[in-house]
């Protein structure tokens, strides 16, 4: 896991082990946590702790990513939150424009067994962020929900 610097924008301070997503059961619809603040911060690794809650148990997350300390701040229609997007570079040809694929995605972590599982996720670049949010769901065995339990690091 990587831990912050004691650094933050207007005095904010983020202390190691900050807690993204607090432990809960999962649903099988896609939930989004309570915002944390990044602004001032580069990179956040993510370590997760999934305790399903039958066999083939998996869960499915995403980062929502926002430029606005606040929602006030948005221009009028303008989204908030951004959910994060792959990437996939088109082919190099000589003389000719490049076109490059972006759309928006989401992983999955299938359980390996019965114990308790933790791993991290990351290193991913926040630069320029203000706001940081997961969103997860279950989707290994939706009538038979897991717990998770989600802490950052930022630096």
């Amino acid at each position: 896991m990587t831990y912050p610097s004691w650094q933050g924008n207007l005095g904010q301070m983020v202390e190691p082990g900050q807690v993204l997503r607090a432990t809960l059961i999962l649903t099988n619809a896609f939930v989004a946590a309570d915002p944390i603040f990044c602004s001032g911060f580069n990179k956040v690794t993510i370590t997760f702790t999934y305790d399903r809650g039958a066999v083939n148990g998996a869960f499915d997350w995403y980062l929502d990513g926002s430029i606005y300390g606040v929602d006030a701040n948005a221009a009028a229609g303008a989204e908030v939150w951004g959910p994060e997007s792959l990437f996939a570079a088109g082919a190099v040809a000589a003389g000719v424009l490049s076109q490059n694929r972006v759309q928006l995605g989401y992983e999955t972590y299938q359980e390996q067994g019965a114990a308790t599982e933790s791993f991290s996720y990351g290193t991913i670049e926040i630069s320029g962020l203000d706001r940081l949010r997961l969103t997860v769901q279950e989707s290994g065995v939706p009538g038979t929900p897991g717990t998770l339990q989600a802490q950052v690091g930022m630096r």
